[in-house]
């Protein structure tokens, strides 16, 4: 039982609710969004989280919903969701002398793209070239970057059952792809994380509450040079009918397996093998 002692509590800035927190890679920092419209970066120094950054966009329209860091070693790297459907990539630059930022970093949205995949307004596409970021006439309920030996990507998933993935490894922003899951209600989203020996996964979930529309889970094997292929669950026994609200691989060190959370009506762990 964890004592008194052991619990603390974190000042986190915010001025309204927090719809998410993520840590990086390590466990050394943590980044969480508000519906204040920020999103506000803490690190982990003698075992106390101490602020070092926040942002906002400057003309944001709604709260910020979810948040996701890349890998380390790619630098500091954050994406964010905001409510309007936008999604944004931010780096982590260090402050000049004349930035007025009390941190010793700041947070630039620099990537300026459009994704030619887009299904809203001419105003929305004007929108998303100015800003840097790009938008969708679905809303974006969940983002995860791939793990580091697959390079720099990052995966988007939409409410009306798209997946987009998105590669940052060159000068230009590319759409390598779009996955359709043909479920609704799109809710979570999560990269397997073994490097060589087995396929890389990519698992999908919804929050629909109709147990009547078929499965609420997918499997997705990706690979850089092809199109994803979608797994056949009933070989691996997931056909899960209830509401799905998040799903996460855990660490893999050589298993020859994947491992994955579902959390469900309960917290299922489900082991998958590559099929022989």
């Amino acid at each position: 039982m964890m004592g008194n002692d052991e619990l603390k509590v974190l000042d986190n800035f915010h001025k309204d609710f927090i719809h998410d927190t993520a840590f990086n890679f390590y466990g050394t920092r943590m980044a969480t969004c508000s519906s204040d419209g920020y999103v506000r970066i803490y690190d982990l120094h003698d075992d106390t989280w101490r602020p070092s950054g926040s942002f906002s966009l400057p003309l944001q329209t709604g709260p910020m919903i979810r948040v996701t860091w890349a890998h380390p070693e790619f630098g500091g790297i954050l994406a964010t969701v905001a409510y309007d459907r936008f999604v944004n990539v931010w780096y982590e630059t260090p402050t000049g002398p004349n930035d007025p930022s009390e941190y010793a970093t700041k947070w630039v949205n620099r990537d300026q793209f459009l994704d030619s995949f887009l299904f809203g307004s001419s105003e929305q596409r004007s929108s998303s070239a100015d800003t840097g970021s790009h938008s969708s006439a679905y809303n974006t309920v969940a983002i995860q970057f791939a793990p580091k030996h697959l390079g720099l990507i990052l995966a988007t998933v939409f409410f009306d059952g798209r997946v987009r993935i998105y590669d940052f490894q060159g000068p230009n922003v590319v759409n390598k792809e779009e996955i359709q899951t043909k479920m609704s209600n799109l809710s979570c989203i999560s990269w397997s994380t073994a490097r060589h020996h087995l396929a890389p996964l990519i698992a999908v979930g919804s929050d629909d509450c109709n147990t009547g529309t078929g499965a609420k889970l997918q499997l997705w094997e990706y690979a850089p040079d092809r199109k994803a292929v979608k797994v056949d669950l009933t070989t691996v026994n997931m056909l899960l009918q209830n509401a799905i609200k998040d799903i996460q691989f855990a660490p893999n060190f050589g298993q020859s397996y994947h491992l994955l959370a579902v959390a469900s009506n309960d917290i299922d762990l489900f082991t998958i093998k590559p099929a022989k």
